[in-house]
């Protein structure tokens, strides 16, 4: 009888240990199914939201409210902290941070009558406007000591800690730049970085042809003279 008992004791243990497993197994399947549908849900949202916003930018050829379409599009569906654009001017050489939309009343007010000098090719700001390399910086603190004193004090007041940079590019020359970002290091990821670079060339596009529209509207006023 004793031996029966510890026969039937190490099946039951062995049955449960069965049990187990194979919850555990369903337990993980169930989760990877979720994640999936999170994901698949998230990337539906983003290609929706870009799909508006190729619409939205092509509806106007006016830069200011150009602008304010991209900045509300990055920051309202496609959930970044803050965006900014800025333009290059290549026969100065500087950089000017022209809108920022998500950020605090010190940080318009120093973005105001913000230039960044660039004259370094290899500095965060020169592979972005020189080189037209796109930026995934997961920690600002890896690149604090190359950034320029004033986007490090613009990196302090918004007290942004993962941002990500593309550039502006319409055919063959650099019109600025994009940037979004995020307070939490190691927020945005490789996803974003495509995303960003797909919303930058939507940009540009509109940007060139909003600057090719007023070329054409200023040559007609000058024949109307």
């Amino acid at each position: 009888l004793g031996q029966d008992s510890r026969q039937r004791e190490a099946l039951i243990r062995e049955q449960m240990a069965f049990v187990e497993s194979r919850h555990e197994e369903l337990r993980e399947a169930y989760l990877g199914q979720e994640q999936t549908h999170v994901e698949l849900r998230k990337k539906v949202a983003q290609l929706t939201a870009l799909h508006r916003a190729g619409l939205l930018f092509g509806s106007t050829f006016d830069r200011e409210t150009l602008l304010a379409h991209v900045l509300d599009t990055l920051t309202k569906d496609l959930h970044y902290d803050r965006a900014m654009v800025s333009m290059f001017d290549p026969l100065r050489s500087v950089i000017r941070h022209v809108r920022v939309t998500g950020a605090s009343d010190d940080v318009l007010a120093y973005t105001q009558d913000c230039e960044v000098p660039v004259t370094d090719r290899n500095s965060p700001e020169g592979k972005v406007v020189l080189q037209g390399i796109p930026l995934l910086i997961q920690d600002i603190q890896s690149v604090w000591q190359d950034l320029h004193p004033i986007n490090r004090r613009l990196a302090e007041l918004s007290r942004s800690r993962s941002l990500i940079i593309v550039p502006l590019k319409a055919k063959d020359h650099i019109l600025g730049t994009l940037t979004v970002d995020r307070t939490r290091a190691h927020s945005l990821g490789q996803e974003d970085l495509e995303l960003m670079a797909t919303v930058a060339t939507q940009v540009a596009i509109a940007l060139d042809n909003a600057s090719a529209y007023q070329q054409i509207e200023e040559w007609n006023v000058g024949l109307e003279l």
